[in-house]
């Protein structure tokens, strides 16, 4: 059995204190470096998870969302709370404001047995109707929008809402929206017009296609603008 000196001993402790002295700062040097990786992985999920505010955002179209300006609504009296003035009715029709029976604000549309009614070009039908000249000098390319809102005094009676150009006096062109009224309540009707003649005037029209005598067209809510 072989036995150890104790100057042998010494040395061995020796060195792995001086082994131990030196592994110190390589140990630390390394915790260190797990500590900054740590703190920038942190970080770079800090980051990742929280998108910056522009991404938040719909960017739209280059330039920015383009505005349309249309003018206020071009008939005065739109709900006919103070008169019928200004409204024309065509041939064949009678216009008054409201009713006998039920007073309120709106213009009735009847039929007129004392002069010949107008024709309605697409069905040859006699049109009982009111018009309203509200642009007297349109810009070619401009787009004219209305709305009214329209009640029969019976089921099935169909209606039109009409925007017409008018140049000499004449008709030069239009645009129409036809409905058949199937019961006796309140309904709204759209339509809308590009320009096609620079300098025309345009007139909202309004009306109902083979009115009976003592039947009556209401109309109330008339809307009409203009837009680029």
């Amino acid at each position: 059995m072989r036995l150890y000196s104790p100057r042998h001993s010494s040395r061995s402790r020796g060195s792995g204190w001086l082994a131990r002295l030196w592994a110190m700062p390589l140990s630390v040097a390394v915790a260190l470096i797990g500590v900054v990786v740590v703190l920038c992985g942190l970080v770079a999920v800090s980051i990742a998870g929280s998108p910056s505010p522009s991404s938040r955002r719909d960017t739209g179209t280059a330039g920015g969302p383009t505005t349309i300006t249309s003018t206020p609504n071009l008939v005065v009296d739109a709900g006919f709370d103070h008169d019928v003035a200004g409204w024309r009715p065509l041939p064949g029709a009678f216009l008054t404001r409201g009713s006998a029976a039920k007073p309120a604000h709106y213009a009735r549309v009847q039929r007129d047995p004392t002069t010949t009614a107008t024709t309605d070009p697409k069905t040859g039908r006699a049109l009982y109707g009111i018009v309203l000249p509200v642009i007297q000098s349109a810009s070619r390319g401009g787009h004219v929008d209305a709305t009214v809102q329209v009640q029969a005094t019976r089921s099935q009676m169909p209606v039109l809402l009409r925007l017409s150009e008018l140049t000499g006096g004449k008709t030069a062109a239009r645009t129409e929206v036809r409905a058949l009224l199937t019961d006796t309540d309140w309904h709204q009707l759209k339509v809308d017009r590009e320009v096609g003649t620079a300098g025309a005037m345009i007139q909202v029209e309004v009306g109902a296609l083979a009115l009976r005598p003592g039947e009556a067209l209401y109309v109330d809510n008339v809307s009409v603008s203009s837009r680029p």
